[in-house]
């Protein structure tokens, strides 16, 4: 049985949860996948990276360290019997995303494979109700945290699958998760076979207003549309939120 809610609920957290301080780390596993010649799509290998998470009053950071550059320097996944290849994101600092949930606004860095180096960030607007998630009855204990089970689709589409801790509550958390009630504990991106599972975390540590402003925030910055409550979830998506989505996957 599952119950659907809005953002709109987090409006009544208590004040004390804005000026809670949250650092956390994620082990992050993403399996790639490939299809040649008869053979039919198979996973060709597994990225592994480290990721990070903060939480200042309403501002959150999220970014990953991959720890497979030294394993594939050509930018590439080669399977040289076969004379096939996967390019692969070869950032040191990858899915670096932002969001303040004062502003509303959410920043992201691009997102692009092979050896060329990123140089852009996504700037956009969000309502506070944006994202519908659907919150189950479901509970588990995960490494001493009680778990509350939600996932999020987009136009019909299964996105997200996340186990999170609403003893620990949040608005915002990895890859650009916004709405969750709770820090998120154990999740699956379905779109890119991607699984993240909580390492460490601490609470009321002091963290430096510097995180917030990392140095490739400097770099420039492509404004796009407000996202607007029924054109992203239901409606048509525009050539350059497309193209967005595409590169914060």
């Amino acid at each position: 049985m599952k119950t659907k809610y809005f953002i709109l609920l987090f409006l009544t957290i208590p004040l004390f949860v804005k000026a809670q301080n949250i650092v956390a780390t994620y082990k992050v596993s993403q399996d790639i996948f490939g299809s040649w010649q008869q053979f039919e799509k198979k996973k060709i290998a597994t990225l592994e990276s480290k990721g990070f998470f903060y939480k200042k009053a309403n501002e959150y950071l999220y970014f990953e360290k991959p720890s497979y550059l030294s394993q594939y320097p050509n930018g590439q996944i080669e399977l040289k019997p076969f004379n096939y290849n996967v390019q692969i994101c070869m950032d040191s600092v990858q899915r670096l995303s932002y969001v303040n949930m004062d502003s509303l606004v959410r920043i992201y860095r691009a997102h692009a494979v092979g050896t060329g180096k990123v140089d852009f960030n996504f700037k956009q607007r969000f309502p506070i109700d944006y994202f519908e998630w659907e919150f189950f009855n479901e509970t588990k204990d995960v490494n001493g945290l009680k778990c509350q089970k939600a996932q999020l689709k987009i136009k019909g589409n299964l996105q997200w699958v996340v186990w999170f801790a609403p003893s620990i509550p949040t608005q915002a958390g990895i890859r650009n998760i916004i709405g969750l009630p709770g820090l998120v504990v154990s999740a699956e991106h379905i779109p890119i076979n991607a699984k993240y599972e909580l390492l460490s975390y601490t609470i009321g540590t002091e963290i430096n207003d510097q995180i917030f402003e990392p140095k490739e925030f400097s770099q420039p910055y492509s404004n796009m549309p407000d996202l607007k409550k029924g054109a992203g979830l239901n409606g048509e998506k525009s050539k350059i939120q497309k193209q967005a989505e595409i590169s914060n996957q």
